[in-house]
């Protein structure tokens, strides 16, 4: 599903305009984001948990030269799914 399609979504679930609709999925991407930057973790009921990772320094590979190459620690943001997101897709 695509932004525009979850704002198309939103929209007629909930009977808002397609503007308010933007401006409420923006709003909550913007809160997710907002958290996860300052707390490392975000915890939305029935949906799941986003929480930052770290990886840590590690070897690779240019794989057109084979030239051995250092890969720098960084952080990446995971998702941890819900009792209620897993149940829904077991069913």
């Amino acid at each position: 599903m695509t932004k525009k399609e979850m704002i198309h979504a939103i929209s007629q679930a909930t009977g808002l305009s397609l503007k308010e609709a933007e401006g409420a999925f923006t709003a909550m991407v913007d809160i997710i984001t907002k958290e996860i930057t300052t707390e490392e973790k975000a915890a939305v009921s029935g949906l799941g948990t986003f929480e930052v990772r770290g990886r840590s320094a590690r070897k690779g590979r240019n794989f057109q030269t084979g030239e051995a190459v250092k890969i720098p620690s960084s952080k990446s943001v995971g998702f941890r799914a819900g009792k209620n997101l897993k149940e829904a897709i077991n069913r």
